[in-house]
């Protein structure tokens, strides 16, 4: 999977299915599944992990958006 979130200032912002977890996170973690890629002129500059991207409100409004649903569909399945 890629799909396109967001195009800011000659950056495109991606949701890819690449983990960035870590062993200290619980089972099903978004982080497991997905994370956020920039490109720029084509090229990746770099990966985020989706916790991260949900708590940084600097990112662009749609990636951070996208981050938090996970992230609450997440939290709702683990109460």
């Amino acid at each position: 999977m890629r799909e396109f979130l967001e195009k800011v200032c000659g950056s495109n912002y991606y949701i890819v299915d690449k983990s960035m977890g870590s062993y200290g996170e619980p089972s099903g973690h978004p982080n497991y599944f997905y994370s956020i890629e920039e490109y720029r002129g084509g090229h990746l500059k770099g990966s985020m992990a989706i916790s991260y991207c949900a708590e940084h409100e600097y990112l662009p409004y749609y990636v951070v958006k996208k981050c938090k649903e996970l992230m609450n569909a997440y939290n709702k399945e683990m109460v």
